[in-house]
């Protein structure tokens, strides 16, 4: 379903990080894998195999902004992760549909990069195929959050499926290397203008599909947050019942709906983005 409605699956760091952080959890047999609470640009640690099987401190940086200060600052702060853990492996990954400008127009973006490579930072830039595999991981997510599977088993007959049997799913049937580095990546061309364009400039998409109604989607909405508990509910949660609900609608124009309906919505952006039903 995600490879056949992927337009309305934009690049988004917190739906990026939904996926990875169960896969390093169940799949990739990670320890103490937290989200740290100091640190805006890192996304995730933890302790994680590597090359020689030994665990070593990892640090996974998800980024998806599009604004050359942050992508600066990100592979700043990984390239001090690396100075601090001389044996740390660090990943910097993104939607290939953010890849950025080359270094005529961005420069300290590149340089800050070059420092990157050269401490043995992994760059990965997800392109279709792969950016697939990680959002039909959050699809799932969103589905298990929303009770919309269900198993039949021998000992308990039909039953919802949850975490548990998501943990064994990744760790028995999931086939998919999500960390794979790539053989080939971004490049920029040092001389020639005409690379250097960031990704979106680059892009001729499709127009994005159209939502429903104001009133429609409203109502869904309302419908919806009337089920959750203090009518609270994350906005990545409620994209998710959205998208089972075939509602056409992107994750960004769901925010820009809920900031202008601000008489009936209250939206919450400090960390994880929350919505309240406040009419």
């Amino acid at each position: 379903k995600v490879a056949a409605d992927f337009d309305i699956w934009p690049p988004n760091t917190e739906h990026l990080l939904h996926a990875l952080e169960p896969y390093l959890i169940y799949h990739a047999g990670f320890k103490d894998v937290q989200r740290p609470r100091d640190n805006k640009y890192i996304s995730l640690v933890g302790q994680g195999p590597g090359e020689g099987g030994d665990d070593k401190p990892h640090a996974f940086i998800i980024n998806t902004a599009e604004n050359n200060k942050t992508v600066w600052a990100a592979f700043r702060r990984g390239v001090a992760f690396l100075k601090e853990q001389p044996d740390g492996i660090c990943y910097y990954i993104t939607d290939e549909r953010c890849a950025f400008p080359g270094p005529k127009r961005w420069g300290q973006v590149h340089k800050e990069l070059k420092k990157f490579k050269e401490l043995k930072g992994i760059l990965i830039f997800l392109d279709r195929t792969r950016a697939i595999d990680w959002y039909a991981l959050t699809a799932l997510r969103f589905k298990l959050s929303n009770g919309d599977v269900t198993l039949m088993t021998s000992t308990e007959g039909q039953r919802t499926a949850g975490e548990g049997d998501l943990a064994l799913y990744l760790n028995n049937g999931f086939g998919k290397n999500l960390l794979e580095k790539p053989t080939t990546g971004p490049s920029w061309d040092e001389n020639s203008d005409s690379e250097d364009t960031s990704a979106r400039e680059r892009a001729v998409a499709d127009p994005p599909p159209s939502p429903p109604p104001h009133d429609d989607l409203e109502k869904h909405i309302c419908a919806i947050l009337c089920d959750s508990p203090m009518h609270l509910m994350k906005v990545a949660l409620l994209f998710g019942h959205l998208h089972s609900a075939k509602v056409s609608i992107t994750y960004d124009r769901l925010l820009e709906f809920l900031r202008e309906r601000n008489d009936v919505f209250a939206l919450y952006l400090s960390g994880d983005s929350i919505v309240q039903l406040i009419r």
